[in-house]
C-alpha cells in the first residue's frame, strides 16, 4: 500500500483511506507497470440461471451489477487476462466469484486457484499470484478475446432481431390481425 501512496504523492499513510480517479491510475500503470501489490474484485459474477432465480430481495438491484453473462465469468474472464500487467511480482488477484467457482474450474483446469475457507462461512473467492497469472495470461487473454467476440456476436444478432421486429411492424396494416 505504501507502494501506491508514493505513486500518487499520497500522505495519509497505510491504513488511511484513498480514493484514485481512474486517470491516476492510468497514469501510474503507465509509469511503472506492475506497480499494484493486491487486487481485490468482486465484479458482476451471477450466471444466466442464477439470474432467473434470484430470491426476491435482489430484484432492486441493477442487473448490470449483477450479471456476469452465461457462466457469469464475462468480466472475470477479462479481470485474469489483464491482472499480471498490473501486479508486482509478488502480487496477489483475489476476486470473489461466488457460485461461478465451478465453471471457473471448468474453463481453466490447469491453473491452481487459492480457494480460502472462512471461519464463517462463505465461498466462492478465489486468490492466484503474479507469477500463476503471468504463466497462464497467455491462455487468460485467449479465452477474455473468445468472451469478448462471443458477447459481441450475441449483440449483433439481438440487434439485427429487432431492426426484423421493427421492419415487420411496419409492414403489417393497420387493423390487421398479428
Amino acid at each position: 500500500f505504501a507502494n501506491i501512496g508514493e505513486m500518487f504523492s499520497f500522505e495519509g499513510g497505510v491504513g488511511a483511506w484513498y480514493e484514485a480517479t481512474k486517470e491516476e491510475f492510468i497514469a501510474a500503470g503507465a509509469k511503472s507497470p506492475g506497480f499494484m501489490d493486491i487486487i481485490f474484485s468482486n465484479p458482476p459474477y451471477v450466471d444466466a440461471e442464477d439470474m432467473a432465480q434470484l430470491p426476491d430481495e435482489y430484484i432492486n438491484e441493477p442487473e448490470l451489477g449483477l450479471t456476469g453473462g452465461n457462466d457469469g465469468l464475462d468480466l472475470v474472464a477479462i479481470i485474469l487476462a489483464e491482472a499480471a500487467n498490473h501486479l508486482t511480482d509478488n502480487g496477489l488477484l483475489i476476486v470473489e466469484v461466488g457460485n461461478s467457482f465451478a465453471a471457473l474450474e471448468r474453463c481453466y483446469p490447469q491453473v491452481s486457484f487459492l480457494w480460502p475457507e472462512f471461519e464463517s462461512g462463505g465461498f466462492g473467492i478465489f486468490i492466484l499470484d503474479a507469477p500463476t497469472l503471468r504463466i497462464h495470461q497467455q491462455m487468460f487473454i485467449q479465452a477474455a478475446i473468445l468472451m469478448v467476440a462471443f458477447v459481441a456476436g450475441l449483440l449483433v444478432y439481438d440487434y439485427i432481431q429487432k431492426k426484423k421486429a421493427e421492419k415487420a411492424a411496419l409492414l403489417i396494416p393497420t387493423g390487421a390481425p398479428v
